[in-house]
């Protein structure tokens, strides 16, 4: 899956949702609380897996935005990240790539983590 020009939103209460081999790239949004790149809305009965991903080079020009350009986690939806990479995603002229709280399941590469706590497990990688 490539997506370019939008950004994409997981929403639902009762479902969860797996993306596998993913770019997520080139997006820009003038919204304050969404993200560029991917929007994750839900409750925590429906986690998010994101497997060998890559986000990265989504933009927020919103002026007052508040949220990050590559992932919003949003609520209590869990998001589970492994072997992804979520880099390069702007908010105006600071990093923003990541807003929200995620599971590291290893092996991820994340840019700045500023706006985002991120629990890790063994291997997980953050720079």
């Amino acid at each position: 899956v490539r997506l370019v020009g939008s950004e994409m939103c997981i929403r639902d209460r009762s479902i969860s949702c797996t993306m596998t081999n993913c770019t997520i790239s080139g997006n820009q949004t003038e919204a304050d609380t969404r993200a560029s790149g991917l929007w994750i809305h839900g409750n925590s009965a429906s986690p998010a897996n994101l497997i060998n991903c890559t986000i990265t080079n989504n933009a927020n020009v919103y002026v007052g935005a508040t949220t990050g350009a590559g992932v919003v986690q949003a609520n209590s939806f869990p998001v589970y990240l492994t072997n992804t990479l979520i880099s390069q995603n702007v908010r105006l002229s600071t990093r923003a790539n990541i807003f929200g709280v995620f599971n590291s399941q290893g092996y991820n590469f994340i840019g700045d983590t500023t706006g985002g706590t991120i629990f890790a497990t063994a291997g997980a990688m953050s720079a």
